[in-house]
C-alpha cells in the first residue's frame, strides 16, 4: 500500500475533511477543513501520481495550503469524519502530525494503465488572498443587544486581527463595539462563522473548531464563502464588515457552488 511519510510538519499540520456534521448537540466541534473551498477544489483537481517528495515554501498569500491524494488518505472515521479535532483528541492520535507520521493511501479503484486526467482552473476561479479583507456578515442573531451605534461601529470599522487567531477563532482589536446593557446571554448554539462581543466590545469570529454553544452575544454571522476566504487571513490583517441579506448570502454560495462543479468539466489526458 502506499503511503506519506512526514519529513518535516508545517506550523499546525493536520487531516482535515468537510467537517464532523450533526454532533454539535452533544458538544462536538464541527472541525474540518477552515478553507473548504480550497479543501473540495484540491481533490478535485488531483489526477493521478504524485511526486516523492512534496514540500512547501513560505506561503506567498494566505496561510494556509492543501495537499489531496488520489483515492483519499487512509484514516479512521470518527462520526462520519476523518478530520482532527486537537482540543477533544479527536480523529487519529488527536494531534497535529509531527516528524516520522506515516500516512497510509487509499486505493483509488482506477486502474493505473488508464490515462490520468488532470483538470485546471481559470484565472478567475482562483481566489485572491491579501492583507486587507472585505468579510460579508448576516446581522443577529443577538442584534437587539447592541445600540445603533454599536451596529454603525461594527460595520464601519476596520478591526486587525490580533495573534490570538488560531482554528477556533479570531480575536479582533479596533474601535469598541457598545451594548445596550450587557454583553452576556443564555448560553445557545453558535454556529461556525458567528461573531461574538463580550463585555470589552471586542468581536470574536468562531471558526472550525470553535465552540458548539456560547454565553456572549453574536452581532452577526460570517456567509459561508467568506468563512473560507477568511481562513486565509492571519495576525495583522485588517478585516471590515458588509452587511448583506440572507438571500444574498444564498447568492453567493451557489455562484461559488456553479464555480467548483464547472471544474470538472474541463481537463487534459496526460
Amino acid at each position: 500500500m502506499e503511503a506519506l511519510e512526514v519529513l518535516q510538519p508545517g506550523a499546525f499540520t493536520t487531516i482535515q475533511d468537510l467537517g464532523r456534521y450533526r454532533y454539535q448537540k452533544y458538544g462536538v466541534s464541527i472541525s474540518g477543513a477552515m478553507d473548504r473551498f480550497a479543501l473540495r477544489v484540491a481533490n478535485l483537481l488531483v489526477g493521478n501520481e504524485e511526486g516523492e517528495v512534496i514540500s512547501f515554501g513560505p506561503p506567498k498569500s494566505g496561510c494556509r495550503a492543501y495537499v489531496a491524494i488520489t483515492g483519499g488518505i487512509d484514516f479512521p472515521l470518527v462520526m462520519g469524519s476523518r478530520s482532527i479535532h486537537t482540543r477533544s483528541n479527536l480523529g487519529g492520535k488527536g494531534r497535529a502530525l509531527v516528524k516520522g507520521d506515516v500516512l497510509a493511501v487509499r486505493e483509488s479503484g482506477k486502474k493505473r494503465a488508464e490515462p490520468s486526467p488532470y483538470y485546471q482552473m481559470t484565472a478567475d476561479q482562483i481566489p485572491v488572498y491579501g492583507g486587507d479583507w472585505r468579510v460579508r456578515v448576516i446581522l443577529g442573531p443577538q442584534r437587539d443587544y447592541f445600540t445603533r451605534r454599536g451596529i454603525d461601529t461594527f460595520l464601519n470599522s476596520e478591526y486587525g486581527i490580533t495573534p490570538q487567531a488560531d482554528r477556533m477563532g479570531y480575536r479582533l482589536q479596533g474601535p469598541k463595539i457598545e451594548h445596550k446593557t450587557g454583553a452576556d446571554i443564555f448560553t445557545d448554539a453558535t454556529p461556525p462563522g458567528s461573531i461574538q462581543v463580550p463585555g470589552d466590545g471586542m468581536p470574536i469570529i468562531l471558526l472550525a473548531d470553535g465552540q458548539t454553544t456560547g454565553g456572549y452575544s453574536k452581532i452577526g454571522v460570517v456567509t459561508s464563502v467568506d468563512q473560507d476566504l477568511l481562513a486565509q487571513a492571519k495576525p495583522g490583517d485588517k478585516v471590515r464588515f458588509q452587511r448583506v441579506t440572507i438571500h444574498e448570502a444564498h447568492g453567493l454560495l451557489w455562484e461559488r457552488e456553479k464555480n467548483i462543479q464547472a471544474i470538472p468539466k474541463t481537463f487534459l489526458a496526460l
